[in-house]
């Protein structure tokens, strides 16, 4: 172990390697105790995958990572309470085509319980999902299966064939037990979190290096040398401790790829654990529009034709992007396109134009315009891809077969001297989610300050 003269020498008693919502909720909480803290991030800004951009031309900001506030978890909301943030309730209004007409979303919904029910009931052993959905949902009754499946793909990025129904019905509980089925907006924008959270760990003493990229941590019990890249150089921090909020995609990649962090000497268990997870992919576009021309638009409906001036998601299981949604209930000219799971590493790597392309033909089979219709109304596209990125591969985990237990050794501190955070981490079942990352954030820094 490090001697007190040892600490006093070294640049901090804790280095946090990401700024992301698990580091900053870290930072905050480790600084308010008095602990010296350095924040080491790779990019030139804090949130992570919670990235917002701003457009003069739009009354909101353009969300191009997370934007929903799902749930009434008070890890987040305490924090929106206190910058005094104002939030909206995301529109209810689900609408799914099925044969090219409108179909109620209740039924949607009573389909998916179903399936959902079955599974929390069915305990057992932990299989894929795709088999527990084939064994009870095959034959004459496979539209709930396969809305199962959808669903799995979309919400929870996820391939079902890999993901795991213990994982799954853990996350369901999670989701269950703080309202999750209700999701809002932060009106001023998601990163205004972030901001707040950062605010918060400076004012207590906490440094932020932005622009730092970690290439090596070296540790032994009490002590830990992170070596990374900034300005274009090496630099070196020391600290007693070290709090790695890293995402799972970036823990997975190779010594050498791009973003990748080396751990000297390897954390054998853990890296075995890292490897079992699954980092889930998203392609994330949204359009901005000269006007909100899907107001003007009927579709066809059970009842006869139906107006999508109220639309607030369009559901399809066959197009290449097959999630849409508006900003209702603020009326402003975007529309959002979502694919998950395979349906995005499909599209994985193959360059903005050709993302373009399909996002332009599943909006106008969808919408059933001609696709000069939505192309003479665009401005402009935005999108960031999470899986290109060196500093995220990917947009948020997911349990396959086993996880559960891969899951608890990812979250399990290494000689009292590194400690792990993150979405991938939440033992709670809020994977995926920034609340998820901010509980385990204050989980990490609650085992830091145990030692």
């Amino acid at each position: 172990m490090a001697t007190e003269t040892d600490r006093r020498e070294m640049d901090a008693d804790v280095i946090i390697v990401g700024a992301g919502m698990a580091g900053l909720a870290a930072a905050r909480a480790l600084a308010a105790a008095g602990r010296r803290v350095v924040v080491v991030e790779a990019r030139g800004r804090v949130g992570g995958r919670v990235y917002t951009h701003r457009d003069d031309a739009l009354p909101v900001p353009v969300e191009l990572g997370a934007e929903f506030v799902h749930g009434t978890a008070r890890a987040l909301w305490e924090i929106i309470e206190r910058a005094r943030l104002t939030v909206c309730d995301v529109s209810e209004r689900h609408w799914y085509l099925r044969d090219r007409r409108l179909v109620d979303s209740r039924a949607f919904w009573a389909e998916l319980d179903e399936v959902m029910t079955a599974l929390a009931e069915a305990g057992g052993r932990d299989e894929p999902f795709a088999e527990f959905v084939a064994r009870h949902y095959g034959g004459g009754r496979s539209e709930a299966g396969e809305i199962a499946l959808s669903y799995v793909r979309g919400f929870h990025a996820a391939d079902p064939e890999i993901v795991g129904t213990r994982g799954l019905s853990r996350v369901n509980a999670a989701a269950d037990e703080i309202e999750g089925d209700r999701s809002f907006r932060v009106l001023s924008g998601y990163d205004q979190i972030a901001e707040r959270l950062r605010a918060e760990a400076e004012a207590c003493g906490a440094v932020f290096r932005l622009d730092t990229v970690a290439r090596e941590i070296r540790w032994c019990a009490g002590g830990v040398e992170l070596i990374a890249a900034c300005g274009g150089r090496e630099c070196s921090l020391s600290a007693a401790r070290a709090v790695v909020t890293l995402p799972l995609g970036v823990l997975q990649r190779a010594p050498g790829e791009a973003g990748a962090v080396r751990f000297v000497p390897p954390l054998a268990e853990k890296q075995a654990a890292i490897d079992r997870l699954r980092m889930g992919g998203v392609v994330r576009v949204v359009l901005r529009f000269r006007e909100r021309f899907w107001e003007q638009l009927e579709l066809s409906a059970p009842t006869g034709r139906r107006k999508l001036t109220d639309l607030g998601f369009v559901h399809s299981r066959v197009e290449a992007i097959p999630t849409w949604w508006t900003q209702l209930p603020v009326r402003a000219p975007l529309l959002v396109g979502w694919a998950g799971g395979p349906r995005a590493e499909a599209l994985a790597g193959e360059g903005r134009e050709a993302v373009l392309d399909a996002v332009l033909d599943s909006l106008a089979r969808i919408l059933g315009v001609a696709r000069s219709r939505i192309t003479d109304s665009l401005a402009e596209f935005y999108m960031h891809d999470w899986l290109a990125d060196p500093f995220a591969r990917g947009a948020y985990s997911y349990l396959p077969v086993g996880g559960l237990e891969a899951q608890v050794e990812l979250a399990r501190p290494v000689a009292g001297t590194l400690f792990f955070a993150g979405e991938a981490t939440s033992v709670e079942g809020h994977v995926g989610t920034v609340h998820g990352a901010l509980i385990t954030g204050a989980r990490a820094a609650r085992e830091v300050l145990a030692q």
